[in-house]
This record gives structure tokens, sequence and C-alpha cells, in this order.
């Protein structure tokens, strides 16, 4: 005798592309027939979304011209939908940082931690449909695929990172999410990360970019990077004679002046939610200080080669709170110390400000090879996670 599990469907699911709530009933489907190549909305190489009418025994849908089709779309964007998004509720988290902070490498290295890691806390963090996470998969085998090389920075447009559709009738670029399943214990989520290009944030940005940032309005926490090597002051307290510090020493007059960028994101932050340009939000925000490794020794009291777990006991491995919070505190008051305009935006827009340092690589990236031993990497993933469950309450 087969056992099947009855599925729960949520009342209510949103679109992770163009934000639009529905119910599942109101779902699309992809038609599989290679006759039905061409969607109005997003463009001849796309097959057709269309309502089902019919449906085989599996509960496959069947499109016009007889193909079984089990994948899934937004009625209004006609993006693909998720399926786990229709029994999960949704954990969206923003990504965000200037030009060249080193985003894309952290993003890599802690979703790729994240998924090791996530076990030893009783839980798991998978990739719930891996189709959606090519670009990320890309920027993953460049750090640990062998080559440790860095991953491409993430471009302000193209088709990998965004896709053009068209909404309420006018043309719309909306960005590809990343999208992972979380379940520890018997809750789960389905965890959407959006990553735009630094450029995005920069003040004055077109109207192509501000669009592109349209997720801030919606997401549950944000994980700001910020690079202490973009900032003289920050730079000048590093003892480090290595060579990656001394080339950001160099460039630190080209380098974006990221106070400009935090007070954009602080700006649409509030404005895509529609409150007080002076209000301080309880939204939870992720502080990350990149490139740990080049300055953590100096500046801090810990080197963090030790990953932020307790000792295994009773076969049950937890984050250690207590260490994670002290180095959280040391390193806001390094922010407050060597870039106080940064720490006043940050200070001002959320009560819940929550600061670690992480290194993407666990060395200058001219010296790693195959040898790629990140530190703290997956904490800002865990952190999020755990900050946005409790905002939701």
């Amino acid at each position: 005798m087969t056992e099947t599990a009855t599925i729960r469907l949520l009342d209510s699911v949103r679109c992770p592309h163009c934000w639009v709530r529905f119910a599942p009933v109101d779902l699309r489907f992809i038609a599989e027939s290679p006759a039905l190549l061409g969607d109005p909305r997003l463009g001849e190489g796309e097959p057709l979304r269309f309502a089902p009418s019919r449906f085989d025994g599996s509960g496959a849908a069947i499109d016009p011209e007889g193909g079984k089709c089990r994948r899934t779309a937004c009625p209004r964007c006609h993006s693909e939908f998720p399926r786990v998004g229709m029994e999960l509720p949704s954990l969206p988290i923003s990504i965000v940082g200037a030009p060249g902070a080193g985003k894309s490498a952290m993003l890599a290295s802690m979703a790729w931690s994240a998924r090791r890691d996530a076990p030893r806390l009783g839980a798991s963090f998978s990739d719930s449909e891996p189709r959606f996470n090519r670009s990320l998969h890309l920027d993953e085998h460049a750090l640990f695929g062998g080559g440790g090389t860095l991953p491409d920075k993430t471009e302000t447009g193209g088709d990998r990172h965004y896709r053009i559709s068209i909404v309420d009738g006018r043309e719309e670029t909306l960005p590809r999410p990343l999208v992972f399943t979380w379940h520890r214990r018997s809750e789960g989520r389905l965890v959407v990360l959006y990553d735009n290009a630094g450029e995005h944030y920069l003040p004055g940005a077109d109207g192509h970019a501000v669009a592109a940032t349209r997720h801030l309005a919606h997401c549950r926490t944000a994980i700001l990077v910020l690079d202490p090597l973009q900032d003289r002051r920050f730079l000048d307290a590093i003892r480090s004679d290595s060579p990656q510090v001394e080339s950001a020493r160099r460039r630190t007059a080209a380098a974006a002046r990221q106070d400009l960028v935090v007070a954009e994101f602080a700006t649409r932050f509030r404005e895509r939610r529609g409150i007080a340009a002076n209000a301080t939000m309880d939204t939870p925000i992720m502080v990350v200080l990149a490139k740990a490794d080049l300055w953590a020794g100096d500046l801090l009291d810990d080197d963090l080669r030790r990953e932020p777990f307790r000792p295994e006991t009773a076969g049950r491995t937890e984050l250690d709170d207590g260490r994670i919070e002290a180095i959280s505190q040391e390193s806001a008051e390094l922010v407050r110390r060597f870039m106080p305009e940064t720490a006043a935006v940050l200070e001002r827009l959320s009560t819940r400000t929550f600061h670690v340092p992480h290194s993407a690589l666990g060395a200058s990236p001219d010296s790693i090879g195959d040898a790629v031993r990140p530190r703290w990497a997956a904490l800002p993933m865990l952190q999020a996670i755990r900050l946005a469950e409790g905002s939701e309450a």
C-alpha cells in the first residue's frame, strides 16, 4: 500500500517577482508542448502560460496540445512560481551593498555554508527548485569548484539577474530571486533572497534601478554588506601590510561612498513601506562587515577562526549566542568609531541592527587557490532567518 501525504495549501501567496498576492487556485501552468512556445507577457522565447481546465490522475495540468505540465507561474507577471511556495509561508530577504563591497562573494559563500551548517542546528537549508538559483550556482562553483576565483559582480541588467515582463500593460524589469527552503522542527519557510547590483543603490540611479529594488517593500529583513577596506579611516586602523590591504589603500579615493549608499537604501526602505522620512522601524537589519580575515585580528578580540557554534552536547549543536552577541556589539562599535555617518543612518532606520563580521574566502583572493576557508560565512543567513521569524510575531 502506497502512502500519500496530504498537501495543505496556503490561503494566499505572494509572487516573488512582482509581489502581487493571489490564491493558489489562480496560478497559471507552464505549457510543455513544443508547439506552445511564445507567451504574450514574456515573449516568443518562453512557453505559454495558461489557465488549466484538465488534469490527469496525478494532478498534472494538461496543456492545449496534450502535454502534462507541473511547473506553475504567477497569474500577473507570468514568471515561474516555485510550487513549494503554495505550501510554505514566504520569508523575503533583501541583500544590499555598495559596488565592490564583496556582495556576490558573500552571498555565494553564505549560501554554500548555510546548506552545510544548518543540519548542525537540526535544520535544513536547501535549494527548493535548483533552476531558480542557477546564477548563484555559477558563483558558488567559481569559489568552491576548485579554482578559488571570485564570482563576477552582479550586473545592472541582463537576463541572468532580471526578467522583462509585461505587467498591467507596461514593460517592467523584475528581479530573479534566489529561492530556498528552510525547515527546523515542524516549521518551514520559503526563503527568498533578492540581490541587486550595488549601482542600483547609488544616489541618482535611474528609474530602472529604482524599480528593481521594489522588494524592499516586502522584505522581512535586509542584509547590508559593508566593506571596511573601502573606508580610509577603517584602513588606517588595520596594521596588516598584505597586498590586498595595500591595494585597498591605493583605491579608496575611487571607491563608492558607502554612507551615501546606506542613506539611499534607508530612504527607499521607508518610501517603499510608506512610512515617514524620520521614522525608526523595528525591521531587523543585518550589517555584514566583509573581508574580516584582513582586519578581525587587528580590530576584534576574536579572530573568528573558530566558528560561532557551541561544542556539541548530547548530540546537539547550537549557535554560541553569547559569543555572537559580544562580537556583534564590538563590530557595531567599530562602525560607530570609523564610519559614524553610516552608523547614524542605521541607528535612525531600525531599532534592531545586528552586526556580523564575515569572510567569504578566508584569505586574499590572490593566494587562496583551491583552499577557500570562509569564516563565519553561514551566520548572516542563519541569524537573518532567526530575526525575520521573530519579526513575524
